[in-house]
């Protein structure tokens, strides 16, 4: 299967003459943030050309011992913004603004706004080079697409397609009680159940359990990609409970505020227990804003009527690869 390019209309270029590999995706979890963008692969190495996605002209230039290291902003001219992290290096034209600048503020911090006039670039046009400047592991590039409202974008509703055919792999759900009053299996505590894999779509909860009340899931899951050699995170889920919605999220766009939610959009105290990490299925009061969020997504799990209650999680990555969960 191919990633379908709802927005690739603009027909913007892989940003790095390097294979179409990638170590992280968009809406992964960093300390304290969401990772905003894609980071491609150069497998240790520096010094791969970065392209200009499309026409436009770079409007600022940053560089920094931390974070995002040497950094190039390309303005596009539908209104979008490259950005290109983590450079080893400029073309020889913006390393010798770069070099005046540094002497000009006195300083190796930089961040310095361009005028359009200044650094127009063409599509396709080489505007720097991948390194591993900044706060960063290894050498890769980090590249981001943020609309004119400074909200981050999926890149990957925008740049070419990568191959995948594999999808997303479930391990186990988390019932979680939300009030002093919500039992499982008669304990008011939060426990994990392992998931069968029927096939390569499927899973089910082969235990039957016991629920007295309002309570919250959790969904241990993550991504492959065909022919990458990392685990990634997923694209979207959702959650019906009897055939009603409950929950549903998609990572299409992430906005500077919705950091501060991270620790409610994820479980942390079963990663505190050894469990692992959990993308919760239930929207709190400090997460309902979230970009990626359904407005209408509920709050808990209500087990006061007595009887069999049937769930479904729906997994999806980025290339539509679906898997269901019947709990």
């Amino acid at each position: 299967m191919i990633f379908p390019i709802s927005g690739y209309s603009q027909g913007y270029l892989w940003p790095v003459k390097a294979e179409k590999a990638i170590t992280a995706v968009f809406g992964e979890e960093r300390p304290g943030r969401y990772h905003t963008g894609i980071d491609v692969r150069t497998f240790g190495e520096t010094g791969y050309p970065l392209l200009a996605i499309d026409s436009g002209y770079i409007s600022r230039i940053r560089t920094s011992s931390k974070r995002y290291g040497k950094t190039i902003y390309l303005k596009l001219y539908d209104g979008n913004t490259a950005v290109y992290a983590h450079l080893d290096h400029f073309t020889p034209e913006l390393d010798n603004l770069v070099s005046a600048l540094h002497q000009y503020y006195g300083k190796y911090t930089i961040d310095h706004q361009l005028e359009e006039n200044e650094y127009p670039t063409e599509k396709g046009d080489i505007i720097g080079y991948s390194g591993d400047t900044g706060g960063v592991s290894g050498p890769h590039l980090h590249f981001e697409i943020r609309d004119k409202n400074h909200q981050f974008l999926n890149p990957f509703k925008y740049v070419p397609s990568i191959h995948d055919d594999i999808p997303p792999i479930a391990k186990s759900i988390a019932l979680i009680p939300l009030n002093r009053n919500s039992y499982i299996n008669g304990m008011a505590e939060e426990q994990v159940f392992i998931l069968k894999k029927i096939n390569a779509t499927e899973y089910i909860l082969t235990d039957t359990i016991s629920v007295q009340g309002s309570v919250g899931m959790g969904i241990k899951t993550y991504d492959r990609i065909t022919d990458q050699e990392f685990n990634f995170g997923i694209y979207s889920v959702d959650l019906l409970q009897n055939d009603e919605f409950i929950y549903s999220m998609q990572y299409d766009s992430i906005s500077w505020e919705d950091s501060k939610a991270l620790y409610t959009e994820k479980n942390y105290s079963l990663a505190r227990k050894g469990a692992g990490k959990y993308y919760h299925l239930f929207s709190h009061h400090s997460n309902q804003s979230l970009n990626f969020v359904n407005n209408k997504s509920r709050s808990e799990l209500t087990m006061n009527t007595p009887g069999i209650h049937n769930a479904v999680i729906q997994v999806r990555d980025y290339a539509a690869n679906e898997v269901d969960i019947r709990v």
